[in-house]
């Protein structure tokens, strides 16, 4: 048996580009995924250490937070896809194709929504918590205690015991300062990562076959967009003409019945 070694060459040729073609994207696809989920590791954080909640599904109890961090990380890997298509539209040369590309943008924008507040809470649920135990801890908070039981004024001893409510350990994310910081941070990190993923998206080269398709399609389509502009002006001014004719023979009709009159 002979083994054709031009044609082995060929073949490992095209097998070497097809794999650079499938393979482009992939440093971008990983280390864009890698940030989306470890970001979403905060998210799961949260829900196990707040939601013990369980779900009888077909006789299983499942957890809750497992069923609610599920339905984020789809979420957020969705947001992630629609990023990938807006770079691949977005760079496509078919302007009918880059047309839909702010769709598929727009659509990552929105299903990266759930992350981002759902990182948030996990941002700040453990500093909220941390806070509450430092201020339980602290001569302060045994200050107001002590002004709660000893003072005859009711109205300090209603502000002592308000203020000592910010030594109660939070069993959930407050909405405060700590938690409008920690979703600006959210935001910032998976809007940017989004973003890289669109915007470093690499497209697959033209070949000059599909190049020299796609300049006869587009000389095709600007031809028949002018034939179809040509026509709609010759066609109005046929209209103009006639309505010019009308009104000259009305006119016309008009004087000779009067001067026979």
């Amino acid at each position: 048996m002979q083994i054709n070694w031009h044609e082995l060459r060929l073949m490992l040729r095209r097998f070497g580009r097809a794999c650079g073609a499938s393979l482009r994207n992939a440093p971008l696809v990983v280390m864009t995924l890698a940030i989306t989920v470890a970001l979403e590791t905060f998210g799961w954080a949260y829900l196990f250490l707040t939601n013990h909640e369980r779900a009888p599904i077909l006789g299983v109890q499942i957890p809750m937070a497992f069923i609610e961090g599920v339905i984020i990380t789809a979420s957020g890997l969705v947001g992630m896809l629609a990023a990938y298509v807006a770079g691949e539209r977005r760079t496509d040369p078919r302007p009918e194709v880059q047309a839909t590309a702010w769709r598929a943008q727009a659509l990552a924008f929105v299903m990266l929504a759930a992350p981002i507040l759902k990182a948030a809470d996990g941002f700040a649920f453990p500093q909220q918590v941390d806070a509450a135990e430092a201020f339980a801890a602290s001569d302060q908070a045994r200050e107001y205690a002590r002004v709660a039981r000893e003072s005859t004024d009711v109205m300090e001893r209603d502000q002592a015991r308000a203020r000592m409510a910010q030594g109660i350990t939070p069993t959930r994310a407050q909405i405060d300062g700590t938690w409008f910081a920690c979703f600006a941070f959210a935001a910032f990190l998976y809007v940017t990562n989004m973003l890289a993923a669109s915007m470093l998206w690499r497209v697959k080269p033209e070949t000059p076959a599909e190049r020299t398709a796609r300049e006869r399609r587009e000389e095709r389509e600007r031809r028949e967009r002018r034939q179809e502009r040509e026509h709609d002006l010759a066609l109005a001014q046929l209209k103009a003409k006639a309505k010019g004719k009308g009104w000259w023979l009305a006119g016309v009709f008009n004087g000779r019945k009067k001067a026979a009159a």
